[in-house]
């Protein structure tokens, strides 16, 4: 409201006096104003309604941890009743107990030591030692714990440094989720939630030990200078070799030497190359063709005829919302002398090649089974799409014969609608970055090297650039590589409407979370008779796509639903989804599945 003076005694008025007024007034307001914030603070009164922003009020970008004020009653933390965090205790190693570890040559498993009792971890828990060591005339030992929880994914696992009764956790050789910048392992909420009461009080968490036989290189060079494999995934729990080399045809195939950790396997089924280290430690390679462009599928190619490709190509094969393999490695059944004609030169100086018979069963099969219509339902002709050079092939360094398909032709399956909640203790400003190993397609808000957003405990997100405001993060895309869960669910299409949601509920969804998840899946579930649906987990998610977010959660529940229509029922392997997740602290949930 503004008051206003009459014309007739404002003329009546000085210069002098108007100015009087004016600072009067101001000094009033100032003092009316630090006389209520303070007694306002002296009686703990609610902070200042926040004033919301419109589509034409741009926020200034805030500072990731920033708490910015709720606009409703804040608790009073004083007299709270909610335990506080718990905070392990660090702990220095001397570092010349590196050197006097005698690594088993199969772990053994020893008694349950119940470090994690009165957990659902603890249920299926195993222990195993797989070191030993005497230093300053006492013996110690490392432990391999794996938590067992059975289903989506592997189980999570440590490695425990077990000396002068004293038990460490060396964080960077266990299964701890930490985003990639982070540094503060003090407060590992999720790990406190799980460790038994007396364990907790004795456990310490070292951070900078290094143990040199599970510390492996980055990248491995061969003999040819364009022999280089980069790290891509290293397991430090039980070796997981038998599922790289699963079938006859399969075998171990010895492909390079590494002066300290051995021998260096391949695979074709995968394309990767495998290394093992200490107790069965398992590192995964792969080869990164070296003509392509960094930030995009373009093959550098120069044709026959003088031109440059202008195709992006896949050298994976797609499969669910990732890659079948890390490389599509062709088997003997082609033959580059017989069943191939060159076509062209990398900018490595490769030759590219064709297939002879334009009428070859891959090209055949690929237009038929692989290569789908567009939105308006149209495909090209088989003739056009041969000259559109679907597959192309070339020999890598290692002499195996490699298929790149043009990314017009790979099939379309993704990370379908993966949507990301926040759920903060106190509003605040969160950063947020999610890396599908194979590319994101679409996002809302757009995607620019990351999210920043205002997110408040009811999960109402504002981006900060733009201040619009969101209810969730959203995100499609292809993940790294990837593989159907064999174990799931047979549901009849006319029970998917009250069977589905008891399990996204078992997964820790809530009901809106839930709503949302039907709302944009069930429709797509009414085609066929039955389904078989299964579920990846946090672990899986976390390989395919993996997630930072800053500042960091206290728990984080991440699910993929991966289905499959049927024209009649099948047998299926049941898949445990364990207990329910408890959400404490911060929460992070982010619900996808896979479109085909």
């Amino acid at each position: 409201m503004v008051f206003q003076i009459p014309e007739t005694i404002e003329k009546k008025l000085s210069v002098k006096l108007k100015i009087a007024m004016v600072i009067g007034s101001v000094v009033v307001l100032v003092g009316a104003t630090f006389a209520g914030y303070y007694f306002g603070q002296k009686k703990n009164a609610v902070p200042p309604q926040v004033v919301q922003n419109n589509d034409n009020t741009v926020p200034p970008t805030g500072t990731v941890g920033e708490i910015v004020p709720d606009p409703v009653t804040v608790p009073d933390t004083e007299n709270s009743t909610e335990p506080k965090k718990y905070v392990f205790p660090t702990t220095s190693l001397p570092q010349e107990i590196d050197k006097k570890i005698v690594w088993l040559a199969q772990p053994k498993q020893v008694e349950n030591l119940k470090w994690f009792e009165g957990s659902e971890y603890e249920i299926n828990a195993s222990y195993y030692e797989v070191g030993n060591f005497e230093h300053q005339g006492e013996s110690g030992r490392i432990i391999l714990v794996q938590w067992g929880v059975e289903g989506m994914g592997p189980p999570p696992y440590f490695h425990i440094l077990n000396f002068k009764k004293e038990i460490v956790i060396l964080v960077n050789y266990s299964d701890i989720y930490l985003p990639k910048d982070s540094s503060d392992y003090s407060d590992l909420g999720y790990i406190a939630q799980s460790i038994s009461p007396d364990f907790k009080q004795k456990i310490k968490l070292n951070t900078d030990f290094q143990m040199s036989s599970l510390d492996f290189p980055k990248v491995i060079k061969g003999s040819n200078d364009r022999q280089v494999l980069q790290s891509s995934d290293v397991w430090y729990g039980l070796s997981q070799e038998s599922s790289n080399f699963t079938s006859a045809s399969d075998k171990k195939i010895t492909i390079l030497s590494d002066s300290k950790f051995g021998q260096i396997y391949t695979s074709v089924n995968t394309g990767a190359f495998y290394l093992y280290g200490a107790h069965g430690v398992e590192v995964t390679y792969v080869l990164v063709p070296d003509f392509f462009n960094r930030s995009n599928h373009l093959a550098q190619i120069v044709w026959n005829d003088g031109s440059w490709n202008g195709y992006e190509y896949s050298y994976t094969d797609r499969g669910g919302c990732g890659a079948k393999n890390y490389i599509s490695v062709m088997t003997s059944s082609i033959n580059v002398a017989t069943d191939l004609e060159a076509v062209g030169k990398t900018s490595k100086g490769d030759k590219v090649y064709e297939l002879k018979d334009k009428n070859h069963l891959l090209l055949e099969n690929l237009y038929t089974d692989g290569y789908f219509p567009n939105q308006n339902g149209n495909k090209v002709s088989y003739e056009e799409f041969i000259t559109l050079r679907p597959l192309i092939f070339w020999v890598d360094p290692f002499g195996r014969l490699i298929k790149l398909q043009n990314m017009r032709f790979v099939p379309q399956a993704e990370c379908g609608k993966p949507v990301i909640y926040l759920y903060p203790e106190k509003t605040s400003i969160v950063d947020v970055k999610v890396e599908p190993q194979g590319g994101m397609t679409v996002s809302d808000p757009f995607y620019n090297g990351g999210w920043q957003v205002k997110a408040g405990p009811n999960g109402q997100l504002t981006e900060t650039k733009s201040g619009k405001q969101y209810p969730y993060l959203f995100w499609e895309g292809r993940g790294g590589l990837y593989q159907t869960p064999e174990k799931g669910f047979l549901i009849k299409k006319e029970n998917i409407a009250k069977e589905l949601p008891e399990k996204l509920t078992q997964l820790g969804l809530n009901a809106n979370e839930t709503k949302d998840f039907m709302e944009f899946w069930y429709p797509r579930m009414q085609v066929k008779p039955y389904y078989f649906v299964t579920f990846l987990g946090t672990q899986q998610m976390n390989q395919l796509a993996p997630l930072t977010i800053n500042p960091r959660p206290d728990t984080v529940v991440r699910i993929l639903m991966d289905f499959t229509p049927l024209d009649k029922p099948i047998d299926v392997l049941p898949l445990s989804l364990g207990r329910t997740p408890e959400r404490k602290g911060f929460t992070v949930i982010e619900w996808g599945g896979v479109i085909r």
